[in-house]
């Protein structure tokens, strides 16, 4: 697609989730025609809210996918297919759901694009592809291989499930049948992504945080997620991978510390890393013994993006300014 960008019809998998109503809102900001989907019929008004038309139909369901999106006849196809639990993953079985969306749900989507001769199609990966553990303190860039690091067992499976997720949509973009790319995201934060709920512990001084950590990892807010996937959509090169991600990395204790100061709750409870990893051994790999840092060079040269929020020291107080009714 050209640099102007005629109005196109689109079709987003996922749109109830945390990362799909910014996305429905920021393809209508754009003029495009926009169709979401939804497991689940009570989340259809949020969809039309955004300004889409609202699908219900599960990807896991391959002729209702199929059916689905062959009706709505989409010259792009947009994948944030998860299924996260709501107060976020604390162990490996908690990702197990997202895991099989991943591997079999965005498998049944490629297809279904493809069969409805959609010509792109723009998919959510995560930076945990590229491993957890320590990769030392320079930025990872989309040429680093992965996962760079061998995933640890509570990771392992996410893992994997992410590289055939990734490898689906990139083999399908090398061999000419779509226009397909990838977009590795820091982890969100922002109103409807989890940060209410961090809140909340935060004011019943149930967060801990380690009081020592060398672990830091890429955020990105929900809002600026939505504008990479917009900006991917409209200018990304086909077989592109675009990490998307803060300029800044953060570790968890600093993500909680700032958190409380812009919400005024107590700072976070100080807990050593060894009961975190009793209670939350997935959330400690990833957030508190992960050291990975994400250069976001290629997404701003390549798709002219740029986060509204450089780093969560901008972005936290802008997400409570808007939770209590404020703009952001």
């Amino acid at each position: 697609m050209d640099q102007e960008v005629a109005a196109v019809k689109v079709f987003v998998a996922g749109a109830s989730g945390a990362l799909g109503i910014p996305v429905l809102r920021a393809l209508v900001s754009h003029g495009h025609e926009v169709t979401g989907t939804t497991r689940s019929p009570d989340r259809r008004r949020r969809i039309a809210e955004a300004g889409a038309k609202p699908v219900v139909t599960d990807a896991l369901d391959r002729e209702a996918i199929r059916s689905a999106v062959a009706s709505a006849a989409p010259e792009a196809v947009v994948d944030v297919l998860t299924a996260l639990p709501r107060p976020g993953p604390r162990r490996a079985a908690d990702l197990r759901a997202t895991n099989q969306v991943r591997r079999q749900g965005s498998r049944n989507l490629l297809e279904a694009a493809r069969a409805a001769g959609a010509r792109r199609y723009v998919a959510e990966s995560f930076f945990l592809v590229y491993g957890d553990g320590d990769h030392g303190p320079e930025p990872l860039s989309e040429e680093a291989q992965v996962p760079a690091r061998e995933p640890s067992p509570p990771t392992r499976e996410a893992v994997d499930a992410l590289l055939a997720k990734e490898g689906a949509v990139l083999t399908a973009a090398r061999g000419g049948r779509i226009e397909g790319m990838v977009l590795r995201f820091g982890g969100f934060y922002g109103a409807g992504a989890g940060t209410e709920e961090m809140i909340d512990l935060l004011r019943r001084r149930r967060l801990p945080v380690p009081p020592r950590s060398r672990g830091v990892t890429p955020w990105v807010h929900v809002e600026d997620a939505a504008a990479a996937v917009t900006a991917a959509l409209e200018r990304g090169q086909a077989g592109g991978i675009y990490n998307v991600a803060d300029d800044r990395a953060a570790s968890l204790a600093e993500f909680a510390r700032r958190l409380a100061e812009a919400a005024g709750t107590p700072p976070p409870l100080p807990l050593p890393g060894f009961l975190i990893g009793l209670a939350a051994p997935y959330l400690k790999r990833l957030l508190v013994d992960t050291r990975l840092r994400l250069s976001n060079r290629r997404a701003k040269e390549e798709l002219a993006w740029r986060p509204a929020y450089p780093s969560i020291a901008e972005g936290l107080p802008a997400v409570v300014r808007q939770l209590k009714g404020g703009s952001a």
